[in-house]
């Protein structure tokens, strides 16, 4: 999913490839930071989607981000909260 956005908004990689040069970088990051985030999730939101995050006990789904050293975003991928964060 967030592949096929990537392929027809190409605008995300080209800013984060400018600014990283233009803060003296590489444009492809050599590090990359790993972060998980465990989101309640809405009322509405269907329960195929959710699960309960054993570890914090929160109901809803997880957020995973990628991001390089200067905090820019490179990737985000949404996962029910029970998914492990190794997957």
């Amino acid at each position: 999913m967030i592949t096929a956005w990537k392929a027809r908004h190409p605008f995300h990689d080209l800013l984060r490839w400018q600014l990283r040069e233009k803060r003296k970088r590489l444009a492809d990051p050599s590090l990359v930071v790993l972060d998980t985030q465990s989101i309640h999730a809405s009322v509405g939101v269907p329960a195929t989607t959710t699960g309960r995050d054993a570890a914090k006990k929160v109901p809803g789904r997880k957020r995973c981000l990628a991001l390089d050293v200067l905090g820019l975003v490179i990737d985000c991928v949404v996962l029910p909260a029970s998914a492990h964060e190794n997957t």
